[in-house]
C-alpha cells in the first residue's frame, strides 16, 4: 500500500480484489452498513477507528496501515508531514505558505550556508526586539491607567454668556 493512497482508495481496492461488483453487494455480503461504507468509500466521511478495524478484517486489509492512513487523512496539511518525514514536512509547509513568504523562500533557496546563518541571526534579532516592544507596551498600559484615574477632578467648561449666542436674557 503506497502512502499516498487515501482510505477509500484502499478500501474500494480491497472490494475490487474481493471480487464485489458494487459497494450494496459487499455490504450486503460482509454485514457492513451500506450507507457509512458507501460514504468511506466516496470519501465523504472517514470512519472511526473501531469501524475501519471491522472493515479491514472483513476486506482482509492491515488494519493498522489503513487506520495510519486514516490519520494521514484526518491531519490538518501542516502537520500531515509527521507521517511522512521530514523532507515531506517541508514540501507541505511550502504548500501553507502565502505568497509573500513564498517569495521570500525561493530568494533564500539560492543563498550559501553563511548567508543562511546570518539570515537567521538577523530573523532572531527582529524577534528579539519584537519581544521587548510587547513587553513595554504592556508594561505602560497599567502606567497610562492609572493617569486616567486620577483623583484630579475634570475640568468643568465654562458657559458661554447667552448674549453671545443671539439670546436675550429674561
Amino acid at each position: 500500500m503506497k502512502t499516498s493512497e487515501r482510505v477509500s482508495d484502499i478500501v474500494m481496492k480491497a472490494i475490487k480484489s474481493k471480487g464485489y461488483e458494487t459497494i450494496k453487494d459487499c455490504a450486503k455480503e460482509l454485514d457492513i452498513p451500506y450507507e457509512n461504507l458507501r460514504k468511506t468509500v466516496a470519501a465523504e466521511h472517514i470512519p472511526r477507528d473501531r469501524t475501519l478495524i471491522e472493515y479491514a478484517r472483513k476486506l482482509g486489509i492491515d488494519e493498522q496501515s489503513l487506520i495510519l492512513q486514516a490519520h494521514r487523512d484526518r491531519a490538518p496539511d501542516v502537520i500531515k508531514g509527521i507521517f511522512y518525514g521530514y523532507r515531506d514536512m517541508e514540501e507541505l509547509k511550502k504548500l501553507c505558505l502565502n505568497d509573500k513568504e513564498k517569495r521570500l523562500l525561493e530568494m533564500l533557496s539560492d543563498f550559501n550556508e553563511k548567508e543562511m546563518k546570518d539570515v537567521e541571526s538577523f530573523i532572531k534579532n527582529i524577534r528579539q526586539l519584537k519581544s521587548r516592544k510587547e513587553k513595554v507596551l504592556k508594561e505602560a498600559k497599567p502606567a497610562a491607567k492609572a493617569k486616567t484615574t486620577s483623583s484630579k477632578p475634570a475640568k468643568a467648561k465654562k458657559a458661554k454668556p447667552l448674549a453671545k449666542k443671539g439670546l436675550k436674557r429674561r
